[in-house]
């Protein structure tokens, strides 16, 4: 129509409810100012973005759930179970299925779940600020929890505690269609979670949870403000740089070039020094 404005790619797609499409990165990563033309698509992209994050989140009511939670117990109850997510998560008790505090914010951010708080409902926000506190799990626990949930995995707490030193499992991961409630086959690998501000396991430490937890793999999430990091815990069969070697005579170190800890060479040295002690004594 005459006199009607077209509306941009960008303005299209946030009015469908998705995400606006950024495109292909016109800069590197440089220190310098952007040009007017630039900073202006900049500004309207990340307009864009902040337009569909501002949008209420709005879902059908024949797919919420909705649970109650159990201040005593810390733990979340459910009273309508809706939905195929939840029948992944939690556990049954006396005919009761019973979520965990992190399972019912997983599904309250995916707007599958109508959280109860003292006969009312509450929101996204203060049930974040009172579950995690009664979960006995860290935020750095959920980000990385809900990260492997997004992209298919079914994230469980292990049926057991396994831990060694500062390390611990924090969650058990199964493949979509390898689990079984009845019947849970072993998980395809166990998660530790580290924050940034952790100070990093021993090889001990690592060793020993690897043993514990043998024949399954173990994956480190690393945290730090959201962003999540996945490294894997290789076998300890495997040669590891921690391993004590065989002391290396100096003269042989000094011909190679290689390098010993620190201490060995200071033995190494004192050593040598005592020879050469001895050899002057005898030669006076």
């Amino acid at each position: 129509m005459p006199g009607r404005k077209r509306k941009s790619p960008d303005d299209a797609r946030a009015s469908s409810g998705g995400l606006p499409e950024r495109g292909e990165k016109e800069l590197s990563l440089r220190p310098t100012a952007l040009k007017p033309p630039q900073q202006d698509i900049l500004e309207q992209r990340l307009k864009g973005i902040r337009d569909v994050l501002s949008e209420p989140r709005r879902s059908s009511r024949q797919g919420v759930a909705v649970a109650e939670w159990i201040e005593e117990a810390k733990r979340v109850l459910v009273l309508v179970e809706r939905g195929k997510f939840i029948q992944q998560m939690g556990f049954f008790e006396e005919g009761k299925h019973y979520l965990f505090p992190e399972d019912a914010l997983y599904l309250m951010d995916r707007s599958k779940l109508c959280l109860l708080m003292n006969g009312m409902a509450t929101s996204l926000q203060r049930a974040m600020s009172v579950l995690l506190s009664g979960a006995g799990i860290s935020a750095a626990e959920y980000y990385a929890m809900t990260h492997c949930r997004r992209v298919g995995f079914i994230v469980r707490r292990p049926a057991s505690e396994i831990s060694s030193g500062s390390l611990k499992i924090s969650f058990s991961s199964w493949a979509a269609n390898s689990f079984r409630r009845k019947a849970p086959s072993p998980p395809e690998f166990h998660l530790v979670v580290r924050s940034r501000d952790d100070p990093p396991p021993t090889c001990r430490e690592l060793l020993d949870l690897v043993e514990l937890c043998r024949p399954v793999q173990i994956r480190c999430a690393l945290v730090d403000q959201g962003t999540v990091l996945f490294t894997h815990v290789w076998d300890s069969r495997a040669p590891l740089i921690c391993e004590v070697q065989p002391a290396i005579p100096i003269s042989q170190l000094l011909l190679t070039g290689k390098v010993v800890p620190p201490q060995r060479m200071r033995s190494q040295l004192e050593d040598l020094e005592l020879n050469e002690m001895e050899d002057l004594d005898k030669s006076d």
